[in-house]
């Protein structure tokens, strides 16, 4: 017979005459690389999904393996799944819920789908009470899905802006806050968010010069001291 190349697509293998699957394959890889990251992310990941989807329908706990991820340990995690959701870019998928230790020391938690390295749907049950479902939803409005896991302290913090700071804040999405109102003073502008300050940080850390943050002082000081400490890297 004929050479026959096999082909996956998501998880089923489909194996095609060798003539036709070059081509075939090619075309399949274009229109994956020409999806969407969280659709591409989605696809990958597949296994883990109907995993996850399914121990949600049943009500029931999942047990996770993490990795590059504040939230890892070497121990497998337990969650109560509440559902699987998206940040409000679009740009990744994470899994929402109630996370545990061996220990069942609970917290609120978003765990990116990348992070995670082996999901297993286990029989114990995953129901989430009223009360937690609450919290999350609350959390989530007042925190954004990312930063589930780090709770709900926002606070006001002013940060200035070169023109080029503006620029900048305007074409990077990924984890930008959401200012609450702007200004300009001085030849630049004044914005000013209800974040979290780990947002903050992450988020402005880049912009270098072209940011600098006002208040809360203990933010700025902490920026401050990360410049200083990357500036004595160069220095050696």
């Amino acid at each position: 017979s004929a050479p026959r190349l096999a082909i996956i697509v998501g998880i089923v293998c489909i194996p095609i005459p060798c003539s036709k699957g070059i081509r075939v394959c090619k075309a399949i890889l274009e229109e994956y690389t020409e999806l969407p990251y969280i659709q591409r992310e989605q696809i990958y990941h597949r296994a883990y999904l109907e995993t996850i989807r399914t121990a949600i329908g049943l009500k029931k706990r999942l047990k996770l393996l993490l990795r590059n991820s504040h939230l890892a340990t070497s121990e497998p995690m337990y969650m109560k799944p509440y559902a699987l959701m998206h940040d409000a870019e679009r740009r990744y998928n994470y899994l929402v819920g109630v996370l545990s230790d061996s220990s069942e020391l609970y917290q609120y938690a978003s765990v990116r789908l990348t992070s995670i390295i082996k999901c297993t749907r286990m029989e114990k049950s995953g129901v989430l009470c009223v009360d937690e479902r609450k919290e999350i939803e609350r959390r989530i409005k007042d925190a954004g899905v990312p930063y589930l896991s780090s709770g709900i302290h926002t606070q006001m913090i002013r940060v200035r802006l070169t023109n080029e700071g503006v620029k900048m804040y305007s074409s990077m999405l990924h984890l930008r806050p959401m200012y609450v109102s702007r200004y300009q003073r001085d030849g630049a502008w004044i914005y000013e968010f209800d974040c979290l300050p780990w947002q903050a940080e992450i988020y402005f850390f880049k912009f270098g010069e072209h940011a600098i943050v006002l208040t809360p002082v203990s933010l700025a000081q902490k920026m401050e001291q990360k410049y200083q400490n990357a500036l004595l890297k160069y220095q050696k």
